[in-house]
């Protein structure tokens, strides 16, 4: 779906509206595979509200960001996708790197995370010493 992406090197800022498109774990692990070349992204907005990314599509959906280490900021509404205790604990994992990151909005509402989940979820971040601003929403798990 976003391979043509993949041409597009000069983009820095990309902002993708998918919500409710049954997106599951399959989906979510191939997702932002395109983006893993556009090194000059600097700012993503990612909308997945109301999908079925589940754990095992947390573990891999934010994978692909890894290596994009120019981002600066990070948008990530995933409420309403049964992310549950554990994908939530693996979610961030791949933002560890990115160094240039100085804001997240996460947006977790109603997934289930539970005590487990919300303890470890943030533990990616405590090497991120450029960020400045945070927001956390887990209303309703």
């Amino acid at each position: 779906m976003l391979s043509p992406l993949v041409n597009l090197l000069n983009l820095s800022s990309l902002a993708l509206h998918l919500e409710s498109n049954e997106i599951g774990a399959r989906g979510a692990k191939s997702l932002l595979y395109p983006l893993t070349h556009v090194f000059n992204l600097s700012s993503l907005t990612l909308n997945l509200n109301n999908n079925q990314i589940g754990e095992i599509g947390s573990l891999f959906l934010l994978s692909p960001l890894a290596k994009l280490l120019n981002l600066s900021s990070i948008t990530l509404n995933l409420y309403w996708n049964q992310i549950r205790g554990i994908g939530a604990q693996s979610l961030l994992s791949p933002l560890v790197n990115l160094i240039n990151l100085s804001s997240l909005d996460l947006n977790l509402e109603d997934n289930e995370i539970e005590h487990i989940g919300a303890q470890s979820l943030l533990a990616p971040l405590t090497n991120l010493l450029n960020l400045s601003s945070l927001t956390l929403n887990l209303e309703d798990n």
